[in-house]
């Protein structure tokens, strides 16, 4: 990829950031997130609510161009950023910042490994173009289609059109941001999706073990060649993969902490879920299971510290 395409590519991915994170920001109010989780789940939650725009458009027949999808997108950016400057300012969350800071030899070893494996995920989407016929039948063609009829007007007659569209109509915003058509390009989308999930498995596991072993997690999940694989070839699993296990550490995170933001995310995460993939539905039926079985426990735990009381 050339340059320009390169740099246009990074601020098509930059803005989706930027529109979950002025909408976290909304939300966390009482600032339970890090910066790097808020990054993290920014990435996952921006591209959904573009996905999902994008996809309203389309049901009202309206224009799937560049002016319809960014435009207000940018006006809500900008008034939710405006709001916040006004908001009033409150303390973070203190943490520990010795261990945060120091980084063992184990521990440096395991982060060279990462990002090593990082570094190949993002070269190989950048150099090899889409090639796996999954990829190509069950969205990259119907973004193509959405991208050059700018609607949903011949959504019927697209093959597999019972798959949910979030990747045909991000693939399809992706190029649509960049004015003209990639096939390259649009797999820039997906190692992204690996480093927010690696991010948000480190948060969690470091609320729980010591900071080399939640290290050590990522690099299991590195070691994956499938996991690396699917980062590069266009495939959902990654992104499904991503938004089911970001929902199930925010649901235990909430039900840890007990702070709403954690259960807000989880319920916008859960939704997009079944917008991935078909299997997704099948997610969303185990998360709100999870919902359940925790709800329940949190309300016994309840009546047991009233009975002890």
């Amino acid at each position: 990829m050339e340059l320009i395409s390169c740099l246009s590519s990074a601020m098509n991915l930059c803005v989706a950031i930027l529109i979950g994170l002025v909408l976290i920001l909304w939300r966390d109010t009482e600032q339970k997130l890090s910066l790097p989780l808020k990054l993290a789940l920014s990435y996952g939650l921006g591209t959904g609510l573009v996905s999902l725009w994008m996809f309203l458009l389309g049901v009202l027949r309206l224009p799937l161009n560049f002016e319809t999808i960014n435009l207000p997108l940018a006006v809500f950016v900008v008034t939710m950023g405006f709001l916040l400057s006004r908001a009033p300012k409150k303390n973070a969350e203190p943490r520990e910042p010795s261990e945060h800071f120091h980084l063992s030899m184990p521990s440096l070893v395991f982060i060279f490994f990462i990002v090593i494996n990082l570094c190949y995920a993002l070269w190989r989407s950048t150099q090899v173009p889409i090639s796996s016929w999954d990829a190509f039948a069950t969205h990259a063609f119907n973004a193509k289609i959405i991208f050059y009829e700018q609607s949903l007007q011949h959504f019927e007659s697209m093959p597999h059109n019972n798959y949910p569209l979030h990747i045909p109509l991000l693939q399809a915003w992706f190029n649509l941001s960049r004015g003209a058509w990639d096939d390259q390009a649009i797999l820039a989308i997906f190692p992204l999706y690996l480093i927010s999930l690696f991010m948000v498995q480190y948060a969690f596991l470091k609320d729980y073990v010591p900071q080399q072993w939640a290290l050590l997690s990522i690099v299991l999940l590195a070691s994956s060649a499938f996991m690396l694989y699917h980062a590069t070839i266009g495939y959902r699993d990654l992104t499904l993969t991503y938004y089911n296990a970001a929902t199930i550490m925010l649901l235990i995170w909430w039900y840890r902490k007990g702070s709403p933001i954690y259960l807000n995310l989880a319920a916008l995460f859960a939704g997009l879920t079944s917008f991935v993939k078909l299997e997704g539905a099948g997610y969303l039926l185990i998360q709100s299971i999870l919902l359940l079985i925790l709800l329940a426990n949190q309300k016994q735990n309840s009546f047991r510290e009233r009975l002890n009381n």
